[in-house]
């Protein structure tokens, strides 16, 4: 069991496999825990055998086929929040290096980095999918929505700078658990016990490395999000239609608890936003999403 200075719980869902709609399966458990638990990975020759992750919660939804209703259903509109980075590099020129790199730019904050199901040392003559690939977590002092998670996930990957695979920027993505084929291929896990990385160092990194924006649009998307966050208020305030309620749910909820409104006062305005809505959503539906979120901003203070 890892003794880490900076811990925090983090609420994670498990899914089966990469076609999974749906899933039962969720952990509430601390970062220590959970990278002593990534240190061990599964033996199999299916490369999803110890099932994939999204760090952060989904809510439930409705199947459009079956009509079935599904636990945390894996649509992009159900994003409710995410708890940690899981950044994919598939792309690596040299182990050695890059796993420096890594460690000199991360150095000040906490992750676990881990060697991914079609890892080799070294690049593989015979099959070009066979080479250097790592999967690198990084938790956050924080929820962050799934819009500020796809924006920090690319200025992180900039700072970074190493060749990535974009597709994990997207906040629904699935991160595949660890897994080796045999026991004679190579599994490798680096952690560093450091703060967890804050909104406000995430901020400073979106300023200094603005996606593709030249240096005077940075300035224009800095203004944007401002003027955003007035425009999103105004635009949810008398409720929201079907697709939008779960995100704006968690949305005011979180707004209000980091402004110190009583949690019970939060409890009730949540469900008298949600009667607002078009259609509302059901009551346990709004009650464990104030619980979610109410439960991380008590770990935060």
């Amino acid at each position: 069991m890892f003794d880490l200075k900076y811990d925090d719980e983090l609420h994670i869902l498990v899914y089966q496999n990469i076609y999974a709609k749906g899933t039962e399966k969720v952990k509430n458990i601390m970062w220590s825990d959970w990278c002593e638990w990534l240190t061990r990975p599964v033996v199999s020759h299916n490369k999803y055998a110890n099932g994939l992750a999204i760090y952060g919660d989904v809510s439930d939804g409705v199947d459009d086929e079956t009509g079935e209703i599904l636990q945390h259903h894996r649509k992009d509109e159900n994003v409710m929040y995410r708890q940690v980075f899981s950044l994919d590099y598939d792309d690596i020129e040299g182990m050695d290096r890059f796993i420096e790199n890594i460690k000199s730019k991360m150095h000040h904050f906490a992750y676990f980095m881990y060697s991914t199901f079609r890892h080799r040392d070294k690049h593989d003559e015979n099959d070009k999918d066979l080479r250097p690939r790592f999967r690198l977590l990084i938790p956050i002092d924080d929820i962050v929505k799934p819009d500020e998670y796809t924006k920090y996930a690319r200025a992180l990957s900039k700072y970074i700078g190493e060749t990535i695979d974009e597709s994990c920027f997207k906040p629904i993505q699935l991160s595949a658990l660890p897994t080796i084929k045999d026991n004679n291929k190579p599994y490798h896990w680096y952690i560093n016990d450091a703060p967890f990385i804050t909104r406000a160092q995430l901020d400073s990194c979106l300023k200094k490395y603005p996606l593709d924006a030249t240096e005077g649009e940075s300035q224009h998307i800095k203004l944007k999000y401002k003027k955003r966050d007035s425009e999103y208020w105004r635009g949810i305030a008398f409720g929201v239609g079907e697709g939008e309620r779960n995100q704006a749910l968690a949305s005011l909820v979180g707004y209000l608890l980091r402004r110190y409104v009583d949690p019970n006062m939060v409890y009730g305005l949540a469900h008298a936003w949600n009667a607002t809505c078009q259609p509302p959503l059901p009551d346990d539906e709004v009650n464990r999403t104030f619980n979610s979120i109410l439960k991380k901003d008590q770990q935060r203070n």
